[in-house]
């Protein structure tokens, strides 16, 4: 699966090569921003045949996570600092009412 995802990036960095340079940027600023070391703790990887310790590089990670991701990146290329903030309020309405939602069937279901 891994061999898959690094297949596709290299065929969207070939095809696309000043666009996929700025996402990598991105994604280098995007690791320092969020802790990257921290969240992946160093593991075992076989990189052309051989033991390699490193942490996870992004076409490794989860194909949902790489896509969560670029929805961010591209979402953050078309929109101001004052959308993301009502982005962000309108986030937390909506995942907020989904919880509010599954708790008040919960309950239900419990009487």
């Amino acid at each position: 699966m891994n061999e898959d995802k690094k297949r596709l990036w290299a065929e969207l960095e070939e095809r696309y090569p000043e666009e996929v340079g700025r996402f990598k940027d991105w994604v280098d600023g995007y690791k320092e921003r969020v802790g990257w070391a921290e969240l992946f703790a160093p593991r075992q990887f076989v990189v052309d045949g051989a033991q390699e310790e490193r942490r996870p590089k992004f076409h490794e990670l989860p194909l949902e996570m790489q896509v969560g991701i670029f929805g961010l990146y591209a979402f953050e290329r078309e929109r101001s600092e004052q959308q993301l903030g009502e982005l962000h309020e309108e986030l937390l309405e909506a995942v907020g009412g989904w919880f509010e939602r599954r708790a008040r069937r919960q309950l239900a279901s419990d009487l």
